[in-house]
């Protein structure tokens, strides 16, 4: 099957590249910037409507801000029962119009969001969520595309909500807790101290900041949920600092103990054992 990954020089677009020529397609792509590396079996066409043209499947992957004007341009390449998977991070404006100029191009339309980064090895079992748009058929549509992958279904309504609590809030707390750490002295320093869990905690806060800005912008700037749980991150963070400030040792304990119920003991429990796990598993 000819597949066009357009964006193919890109992160996710060179992990999609990569992922399909392993599943035996011939894989086609396009990308202005023509940044990163030549990928073996991948064919470079000279736009991203010649790549498209004839293929069966096309994938979104240039910048967000692209993807729609990209979608635009392609779909009058696209024969009637081809599929276009489209892979933004923040739906609420991407999403309807392109289910507009889907169906009136006769183009299935599969809409996903995989949660993982083009770092990943091991595409087996990968997480991605898949936007119930077409209820049913939109997850047998997503297992013929990604055969290996955990498919989660999402509302559409719901996916931006869910993924600033998921992703945005946890980009955000990674970045504070990231700035207050590296503008002290001494990071080595503070890794000779380190406890189990504060090491883990400054890693994931590393690995964040190793992702792409703009990408991050887009998904927690352009998501408004985002805002909504930072507040409520602040608020959470108020009622410590009053606490504090009161040296009110008594409330502090209740305050541990109630956010503490809100998880079984079972995952706490296990919470330790993991972490241990996690940074024994970073010094091999």
């Amino acid at each position: 099957m000819r597949v066009a990954v357009l964006g193919s020089s890109g992160g996710m677009g060179s992990f999609l590249a990569r992922y399909f020529i392993s599943k035996g397609h011939r894989v086609v792509g396009f990308d202005p910037s023509k940044r990163g590396r030549p990928i073996r079996g991948l064919k470079f066409e000279r736009s991203n409507r010649s790549a498209a043209e004839g293929a069966k499947l096309v994938l979104l992957a240039p910048p967000i801000d692209l993807s729609l004007p990209v979608a635009e341009e392609v779909l009058p390449q696209l024969s009637g029962g081809a599929i276009l998977v489209e892979i933004s991070s923040v739906k609420r404006e991407i999403l309807p119009r392109l289910l507009e100029l889907t169906r009136e191009r006769g183009v299935r339309l599969l809409s996903v969001h995989p949660l993982f980064g083009p770092s990943l090895r091991r595409t087996a079992g990968m997480k991605i969520a898949v936007l119930t748009t077409e209820k049913l058929e939109s997850l047998r549509l997503a297992k013929r595309v990604f055969p290996d992958a955990r498919l989660i279904p999402v509302e559409p309504q719901s996916h931006d909500r869910e993924v600033a609590l998921v992703l945005s809030l946890t980009h955000l707390v990674g970045m504070a807790y990231g700035a207050v750490v590296g503008k002290r002295e001494g990071i080595g320093r503070f890794k000779e101290l380190a406890s189990p869990s504060s090491l883990l905690q400054l890693t994931v806060a590393e690995s964040i900041l190793a992702q792409d800005p703009s990408l991050c912008s887009y998904m927690d700037v352009e998501n408004p949920s985002s805002l909504d749980f930072l507040h409520a991150f602040q608020k959470e963070l108020g009622t410590l600092e009053e606490l504090l400030s009161r040296h009110d040792r008594g409330g502090f304990e209740e305050k541990f103990k109630a956010t503490a119920g809100l998880y079984s003991r079972g995952e706490t429990a296990m919470a330790t054992e993991k972490v241990y796990r996690a940074i024994e598993a970073n010094r091999e």
